[in-house]
């Protein structure tokens, strides 16, 4: 009986042995790990990684997406337009694809996603979005040939603005581009422009991807002149509050006047703290915006489509370091908000021009009354401008010139 109840207990460990090996053998049949296609790829739809439940057709540099499909692992390519995503940083499985847009911009634009792996190759039709391109000014509208000049924006190297691959002409002149970041393209003033040159920028990728063939700008813009440099009167129409003037012509040390034989208003001292000091006087003088001039009708039918524009030149050697001087300009009517008015070194850093006239231009619609309509009329428009003294840094040299009213050169492009 013993060696019968032994052989049963043999029997049942070596059966129970049997039932968890098999156990084993019939978790592991029929795993899938996601690693291995089993055919050619295909992609179906795709998310952003934050919202898997709404399908999007289209994507921005840098975004992080998710590709889903099926065989969609052992990827060996995945292109957006023609720029190559980075494969050590994306997550691919069978089911579905992790991975971030490239930041790089594409030589050619096909909009789609290409996608090859060890089975096969497919596409997949998806927009990357190019940010605007926007162009908000130019450095310096009266450089001299030969000077250097910048326009200024948002997204220019994107659109290839470049010494490479950009082209711009002033006045039907080739002008040299000599380098370009995303906020400025620094070009070259070509010999002989007359005012109010057109400026003529292109490049293949602007056409590409919003369809413009060129962007229409203009150069020496003098739109609408308020106080004339040239007039013999300038210094009388100058006088401020106590009588006396600003006016000069240069010679010595002052700086070149921007227009040969121009008259401009520089203020060169060791100023008083606190204090106004009036280049312009508004309670002495006054511009017309006469009825006969086409542009004059269109600033008094709509002032918020200009801007105030003027050059100013500030020596390196004595820049402006006050934190709360500023420029206070009267056209019609102080800014609605005076925190509108310019603090060149509001941001800490001493503001110069490095001795060389530089443009600063102040939107009219920060000059509109509370309803919206314009201060300006058709005559007695009265214009001021004066500089106003902080606590501290009152030795000042800041030369101002050539005031008028210009449309805005604001251009904001989209893709197409």
């Amino acid at each position: 009986m013993k060696k019968y109840m032994q052989y049963i207990s043999t029997l049942c460990a070596g059966a129970m042995v049997f039932w968890a090996c098999n156990d084993v053998v019939t978790y592991n049949d029929g795993y899938d790990d996601g690693q291995t296609p089993f055919g050619p790829p295909v992609i179906t739809h795709v998310t952003t990684v934050g919202d898997p439940d709404t399908d999007i057709t289209a994507g921005s540099f840098n975004q992080m997406i998710v590709l889903y499909g099926e065989n969609l692992s052992q990827v060996r390519s995945l292109q957006f337009n023609d720029q190559n995503a980075d494969l050590r940083e994306i997550y691919a499985v069978n089911d579905r694809i992790t991975v971030k847009i490239p930041s790089s911009v594409p030589d050619q634009i096909d909009d789609k996603i290409k996608l090859k792996t060890s089975k096969g190759e497919t596409s997949y039709d998806f927009k990357i979005a190019f940010p605007d391109l926007v162009i908000s000014g130019i450095s310096h509208h009266f450089a001299r040939a030969g000077e250097q000049v910048q326009i200024l924006g948002e997204n220019l190297k994107l659109y290839d603005f470049t010494p490479e691959k950009g082209s711009l002409t002033i006045g039907g002149k080739k002008a040299a581009i000599v380098a370009c970041e995303e906020g400025a393209m620094t070009f070259t003033v070509p010999d002989g422009l007359s005012d109010n040159a057109p400026m003529i920028l292109t490049s293949e990728r602007l056409k590409a991807v919003t369809g413009v063939e060129q962007i229409e700008l203009t150069y020496r813009d003098r739109g609408y002149t308020i106080l004339d440099p040239f007039s013999a009167d300038y210094p009388t129409l100058t006088l401020n509050e106590k009588g006396e003037t600003f006016a000069t012509q240069g010679g010595g040390d002052a700086p070149a006047p921007l227009f040969d034989g121009s008259w401009y208003s520089r203020f060169n001292m060791t100023a008083t703290s606190y204090t106004w000091y009036y280049l312009v006087y508004q309670n002495r003088y006054r511009f017309a915006l006469p009825q006969d001039n086409p542009l004059c009708v269109e600033i008094l039918n709509d002032l918020s489509q200009f801007e105030f524009r003027y050059e100013i030149l500030v020596p390196s050697e004595k820049p402006i370091r006050g934190t709360n001087h500023r420029v206070m300009v009267f056209l019609g009517r102080r800014p609605a908000n005076t925190n509108l008015e310019w603090i060149p070194a509001a941001s800490g850093t001493a503001y110069h021009t490095d001795g060389r006239w530089k443009t600063v231009c102040m939107s009219g619609s920060d000059y509109l009354n509370p309803d919206g309509t314009t201060p300006l009329k058709a005559a007695g428009n009265p214009f001021g401008l004066a500089y106003i003294t902080g606590g501290t840094d009152l030795n000042l040299d800041v030369s101002v010139a050539n005031f008028r009213i210009c449309k805005k050169m604001g251009v904001r492009i989209s893709q197409q």
